[in-house]
């Protein structure tokens, strides 16, 4: 086995841990955010993502939860852990782009053939020809999810700025002041490609996927079949082959990020985490104020859903999906 093979073969081991690692993560937001109600089927997906979180229960994004840490610290060994695995499967890919770039250097061109299953994963509509226009497609689409990315961060910190001034309420007008002042901040929405309604969605994407995002539920998807193909053949110019594995590596970059961006996210949890006790310190202690606003003042504190949605469940779909596009792409060259 030369080289270029070793490192791909090496670089599929982990990638199947990561596609695991992903899978976990995805159901552990189901579990979070109810979508699996029945207790059996509650049971087989803690059984298998470890011991420790067999006890913790659903709804972990109450304002006790956040008071007592077990939601901050599911987080912290999910993500963080993820995160790593992510890491490293992409660093494995950096190497072997850059040992392709130099592997096709050499002569002016090259018949690039694709198998229909390849064909079908890496390409939009099962075009041969289309196959480096839908990578520009997809570069493009994980650079609005990165866009997006920052504003819900920026969005998460505003909101924790206004749910810190619960700390010095002292009346029912204090309250519902707060509570109107977090009514009025709106939560960011991806810049997807097309708009229709309420409905956003992203160009089709390889492998006939598209993404959507629903502005009324705050709902992130990612639907699509595989076009169906023949299988096909390009051939590349030196130039060309060069160009389609820079942008490869721009993908991958791009997925290099998703790491920064949990940690940025951990960050934010813990801190809010440490905010909610405080708070809760205070509301603890007010007297002769409405149940209303109080419990419209405990879920401000429970935390933000739709972002535990777009972080443990959506990303790593999103990650799984990419990481599967480029090792069918580096499959293609090596």
């Amino acid at each position: 086995m030369n080289e270029t093979k070793w490192l791909y073969a090496t670089g599929m081991e982990h990638h199947v841990e990561l596609v695991e690692a992903n899978h976990q993560l995805t159901k552990l937001s189901e579990v979070l955010q109810g979508q699996i109600v029945g207790n059996e089927d509650y049971q087989e997906v803690l059984s298998g993502l470890g011991d420790g979180l067999k006890s913790l229960g659903s709804g972990l994004f109450t304002s006790a939860a956040w008071v007592t840490g077990k939601t901050v610290g599911i987080f912290a060994k999910a993500l963080g852990g993820t995160g790593n695995l992510l890491v490293r499967a992409f660093a494995d890919n950096d190497v072997l782009i850059k040992k392709l770039v130099q592997q096709f250097s050499k002569g002016d061109e090259h018949e690039i053939k694709f198998s229909k299953e390849k064909l079908a994963m890496l390409t939009a509509d099962g075009d041969a020809d289309e196959f480096s226009k839908d990578m520009d497609t997809l570069l493009r689409t994980l650079e609005q999810l990165d866009k997006h990315g920052k504003d819900l961060l920026t969005f998460l910190d505003k909101r924790m700025a206004i749910a810190r001034k619960l700390k010095g309420v002292k009346t029912t007008e204090d309250l519902f002041a707060v509570i109107d002042e977090n009514e009025k901040l709106q939560y960011p929405a991806p810049p997807l490609a097309h708009t229709s309604g309420d409905i956003s969605k992203s160009d089709t994407l390889p492998g006939g996927k598209v993404i959507e995002f629903d502005h009324k539920s705050f709902k992130y998807l990612m639907n699509g079949d595989a076009p169906e193909s023949s299988g096909g053949s390009v051939t590349m110019s030196k130039s060309d082959v060069s160009s389609v594995l820079s942008k490869l590596d721009k993908v991958n970059s791009m997925h290099k990020r998703v790491k920064y961006t949990y940690d940025s996210y951990l960050s934010f949890i813990k801190t809010w985490g440490e905010m909610v006790k405080s708070v809760e310190e205070n509301l603890s202690k007010l007297q002769r104020v409405s149940k209303s606003a109080l419990n419209d003042a405990e879920k401000l504190l429970g935390g933000e859903p739709a972002a535990l949605a777009f972080y443990s469940g959506f990303t790593p779909r999103v990650v799984s999906y990419t990481d599967r596009y480029i090792h069918g792409v580096l499959g293609v060259f090596v």
